[in-house]
This record gives C-alpha cells, structure tokens and sequence, in this order.
C-alpha cells in the first residue's frame, strides 16, 4: 500500500473523512494524482507573475554552432570547473550581466546545472527578482537550493508553494493568507518613521522594489514603491535596544497591506535531484467537490479547498478523503473523467469558471 498508512482524523467529518484509509497500490499512484488533483493557477496568478514572452532574456537558450570569439579574459585561464564554482557564488543580477557580456560566457553559464534548472523551471521567480530589484540579495547556490526544498518554512508541514522575495523563504498560500508575521511588508518610509531606524539599519535590512504587475489587482499608475519585510524591520529593532523590546512589540507597531504582501511573492516549484522531477503544487478535487456538497462549509471548506500538496502530500490526504475516491471510483482507475468532477478543477480557476458563467 502506499502512501504508508496515517491514522484517521481526530475530528473526522462525515462525509467528508472516509471511515477507513483508502488503500492506493503503487501502480496507482500517479494516476490518482492525475485524476483527482487540480493545479489552481489563481494562487500563481495571485502574486507575481509574468505572461509568456518575459524571459526571452534570461532563458538559456542554446547557442548557435559557431566559435566563440569573446573570451572570458582572466576567468578563460582557470579550470572550467572552478568558473563554474565561481559562478554559483555570484548573485542572480551578476550572473544575469555575466551571462550578457558574450558568447562564451552564455556557453559557460548555459553549461551549469544549477542555472540550466533554474531557467528552465522557475523563470517566473528568476525575472521577480530582477524585477524588483532584489536579484542582488540571493546567490545562484541559494536559489537552487530554495528549489529543492518542498516545504513551508513557516509552517513546516505544508507543501511550500511560494517564495518571498524580501528575505528569500519558501511559504504556502494558506500562511500568506492568514497574514503570518514573517511574511508581513510595509513601504521602508513607513519603517522608517515608525520605528525611528538609522540608516545603517535600514541598509540591513532586505527589501523589495515594486513596479506595476500583470495581476488580478493591478497596481494603480504611480510611482514604484520600496518595500521591506517587516519582520526584518522589528528584528533590527530589537537589536536596535538591546533587547529591551520583544519581537511581539515591535511588530505591533507596524501595520502591513495584504495586497502588497502578495506582490513581494512569486510562485515557486520544486525540483527533486535525486528524481530529476518537478512539483508545482496541487489542490485536491474531491475537497472542492465536499465545499459544492456542503458536506464541509465556511472556513473549514474554504481552507481545505485551497489547501496546496506536493504529490506525496496528496496522496497521504487522498487516503481518507470520500470524495477524492468518490472522483477516482468514477474514472474507473483513470479510464475516463469523472461525472462529479466540479467545473472549477477542470478549468484551474475559480476567477475563470465564474467568469465563463457569467458569459
């Protein structure tokens, strides 16, 4: 059987909570994933994102056959090996420059395992970070790493479907939504003035330059904004009076705005070196079917509607959701759609659905 077996929910639904554990055979795996989970793009299209055509810049595109006549200058006399290395040390906008000077460099670049994955999987966060000016603050090394992880650093146990500009951490939409305190922004003017920071502190402190956004909230034509994590902002000035002031106190100070917050974030997959596969999150099927049931309402239908899994994550919640099975008894093990399969999980969006219902 596989997922591993979990025990039954504390507080199991009716209705909801299967009365056993669905017991899911290894050949079945993906196809169960297949049938009954759903992308939801209005989570990537509730933050940053970039519509096709963007990236021409910073794809790594193949090189045509040809020699390559701009040489590196010093950096040609090294190893290929020790480039390499050097270059994973270098921030995204000094790679992005570097990769511009000439052919070679593109060919050394387009070359390195880190930059090729990244390009190829996570062009989106690539240009946000251009974008809003904050390319500068992470390392070739450590986006690649933040692409191999899966989970939440908030909340730790769920699938990570997002990453946070300011300070560079992989979240999920649920703790963004729920305005966890790590993931709080507001203008650096405001900081400033609220939390009277010197300006060497505020040098320390990440930030984020925003700039008008394809999105569902366009931002109003004004001047572009510069943002920090107000959480970095209150750690700075904690340390600021040595400690006199709890964490607690200084962010209480501060007031944040929800649109904003989803602007410092882009959507961010993950990629598994071992298995060479990538996940962008799922939502899962049956859940939004028990919500259109009313087997499960309010914000407990809402929340488990826009729950997001990894594969795995899925899997292990499939085995005691009586609608997800509901959908993959219909599909006679993957054969064919399922009849109850609700409107929105075939489209991907509710924004989408309600607007061709209104057609």
């Amino acid at each position: 059987m596989y997922p591993p077996p979990s025990h039954r929910p504390t507080n199991p639904v009716p209705g909801y909570h299967s009365v056993t554990a669905y017991k899911i055979p290894m050949d079945q795996a993906d196809a169960i994933v297949k049938t009954c989970s759903y992308h939801m793009n209005d989570f990537d299209r509730a933050v940053i994102w970039f519509p096709s055509g963007t990236h021409s810049g910073a794809a790594p595109v193949p090189l045509v056959s040809r020699e390559c006549l701009s040489p590196l200058g010093d950096l040609d006399k090294l190893p290929l090996e020790l480039i390499q290395c050097i270059c994973l040390q270098l921030d995204m906008l000094s790679l992005f420059h570097l990769r511009q000077t000439s052919s070679r460099a593109r060919q050394v670049i387009n070359a390195l395992h880190e930059y090729k994955v990244t390009a190829t999987h996570a062009l989106d966060a690539f240009c946000a970070l251009l974008w809003t000016r904050s390319a500068s603050r992470v390392t070739v090394s450590e986006f690649y790493k933040l692409l191999c992880t899966a989970n939440c650093s908030i909340c730790r146990g769920q699938y990570g479907n997002l990453v946070f500009l300011p300070t560079w951490i992989r979240c999920c939409s649920r703790c963004l939504w729920y305005n966890a305190p790590q993931l709080r922004v507001a203008s650096v003017t405001y900081v400033k003035r609220t939390l009277e920071l010197s300006k060497k502190s505020l040098a320390n402190l990440p930030t984020v330059t925003l700039l008008p956004l394809p999105a569902i909230y366009p931002m109003e034509k004004r001047p572009s904004a510069t943002i920090v994590s107000t959480y970095s902002a209150a750690l700075e000035y904690v340390a600021k009076n040595s400690g006199s002031t709890s964490i607690e106190e200084a962010l209480d100070k501060l007031f944040d705005s929800s649109h904003i917050r989803y602007m410092a974030c882009c959507a961010l997959p993950t990629y598994d070196p071992q298995s060479l596969q990538v996940e962008y999150g799922v939502s899962c099927a049956g859940c939004q079917l028990a919500l259109e049931c009313d087997i499960i309402t309010g914000e407990l239908g809402a929340d488990v509607r826009d729950m997001v899994y990894s594969r795995e994550g899925f899997l292990k919640h499939f085995i005691w959701c009586e609608k997800a099975q509901l959908l993959w008894t219909e599909s006679v093990n993957g054969a064919v759609e399922p009849k109850s399969m609700p409107a929105v999980c075939k489209e991907g969006s509710h924004l989408l659905w309600r607007g061709k219902r209104r057609g």
